[in-house]
């Protein structure tokens, strides 16, 4: 039996990406964000007097052309990184081929623990030594992978379970501030303006977009997306000042 485990470690092992399910997620959240960008771009467009609309249009449309133009880019961008990735289990190896020709090893031996969980909707396999870790995401055949892993390691899978109502207390407690604000919005005796509870809630949304950054949580929204999503932020932010004082 022994015989025939190491000859079959012998041969090299393929496990490919589930683009499927990659792309129709992509796809799913590259159209969110574009409603998203729309929606705001709308709303901040219909504050501008009547009298002004037709010459800040053409800006207006400018901005949404290039946002249509960085998703577009970033949808390709990300397509061709997921058809060029594969993971490779031979002799006592486990080589992650990405874009451009990169190429991760992984010696067997090395591989301390092996664990399991779920990152922004797929399943992830993450092999932990001591002085690296790697993940495994999205694998198409991610239950094969993760016995053949342990069978060459001797080591069981550890299943971790994300708590997401902390996650969403945390994110409650973000917004909390511009919730809190809406019932002065109604009350006569002090009639908010409602521009006011926009301004705030854009403030707690970026106070969003740093807390759950891929930089203070392992599986939060990547630099890029918190970079984008800033900018955007920043910019609304500062059109809303200028509408309130202005």
């Amino acid at each position: 039996m022994n015989i025939m485990e190491e000859k079959n470690f012998n041969q090299p092992i393929l496990f490919q990406m589930d683009s499927n399910s990659f792309k129709k997620r992509l796809l799913f959240r590259t159209f969110v964000v574009l409603i998203l960008n729309f929606s705001m771009l709308s709303w901040a467009f219909f504050r501008i007097p009547s009298d002004s609309q037709s010459k800040i249009l053409l800006f207006f449309v400018g901005i949404l052309l290039f946002i249509l133009f960085v998703l577009y880019k970033g949808y390709q961008k990300q397509m061709k990184v997921l058809q060029e990735a594969i993971v490779e289990l031979k002799d006592d190896m486990v080589l992650q081929h990405g874009y451009a020709n990169s190429c991760n090893e992984i010696q067997i031996r090395q591989i301390r623990q092996i664990r399991r969980d779920s990152y922004r909707g797929y399943a992830r396999v993450q092999v932990i030594s001591d002085n690296f870790a790697y993940s495994f995401i999205n694998l198409k055949e991610v239950d094969a992978f993760q016995n053949e892993l342990e069978k060459r390691t001797g080591l069981k899978t550890q299943l971790i379970k994300k708590d997401y109502k902390k996650l969403a207390t945390k994110a409650f407690m973000i917004f909390l501030p511009s919730l809190a604000l809406i019932p002065f919005v109604f009350i006569p005796a002090i009639q908010l303006p409602i521009k006011m509870v926009f301004i705030v809630a854009n403030i707690n949304f970026i106070f969003f977009i740093f807390t759950f950054s891929e930089r203070k949580m392992p599986d939060g929204l990547s630099d890029q997306l918190s970079r984008r999503l800033l900018i955007l932020a920043i910019a609304i932010l500062a059109f809303q000042f200028y509408l309130m004082y202005v």
